[in-house]
C-alpha cells in the first residue's frame, strides 16, 4: 500500500507441499509415527467420495510479490515445524500418545 501498488497478491511459504506431504510432515514433527500411518490416496478416489470438486494443483504463485521485492516467507516444513511445537499440540497428543512437551522442537 505504501508503493501505491493494488491488484491481486499471492501470500505463502517458500517451496511447495501435496496435501500428503503435509499430513506426513504434521505426524513426524509431532512425533507419532508409532500412533499413526499416513497413507497416500489416488486423487480420483477423493474427488469420488468429495462433494465439492477440488483443484488439481492449488499452490499459489507469489511471482508477483517476488517481481517487486515484497516476498520473504520461509518454507512451509519450518513454518509448520513453529506452529505444532505450540504448547496447544503437546497438551493435544500428551494423554492419548504420552508425547512429552520437549519432544516436540523444531529440526
Amino acid at each position: 500500500l505504501d508503493r501505491n501498488k493494488s491488484g491481486v497478491y499471492h501470500m505463502a511459504s517458500q517451496d511447495a507441499a501435496s496435501f500428503f506431504e503435509v499430513a506426513k510432515a504434521c505426524v513426524e514433527l509431532l512425533e507419532l509415527q508409532s500412533f499413526l500411518k499416513v497413507l497416500e490416496a489416488p486423487s480420483d478416489l477423493i474427488n469420488k467420495r468429495d462433494k465439492a470438486e477440488r483443484p488439481r494443483c492449488a499452490i499459489l504463485s507469489t511471482a508477483k510479490l517476488e517481481n517487486e521485492q515484497l516476498y520473504a516467507q520461509r518454507s512451509w516444513r519450518d513454518s509448520l515445524a513453529e506452529y505444532l511445537a505450540e504448547p496447544y499440540f503437546s497438551g493435544l497428543f500428551a494423554k492419548a500418545c504420552k508425547i512429552n512437551a520437549k519432544s516436540l522442537t523444531m529440526p
